[in-house]
């Protein structure tokens, strides 16, 4: 994983995926598009240069590289 830092936004972002399990009311929580979510994410996950979360069918899963990340935002 990359030292790099997303910005705040994308953090935001990232935590509300991570915690509620869903794009979609991760998005109502803040506020934003799914889209926009799912583009703040995804160039969260280029910038670290690590998968963060798997996009399954009826849920989203922290991988460990996320875990990893999810911890060092929240501390």
């Amino acid at each position: 994983m990359s030292n790099a830092l997303p910005s705040i936004r994308q953090m935001q972002a990232y935590i509300a995926v991570a915690r509620l399990g869903s794009f979609s009311r991760a998005a109502s929580q803040l506020g934003v598009s799914q889209s926009a979510l799912s583009q703040a994410i995804r160039q969260t996950e280029l910038l670290l240069q690590a998968k963060l979360l798997d996009r399954g069918k009826q849920a989203v899963r922290v991988t460990p590289a996320g875990e990893e990340f999810l911890q060092r935002v929240e501390h």
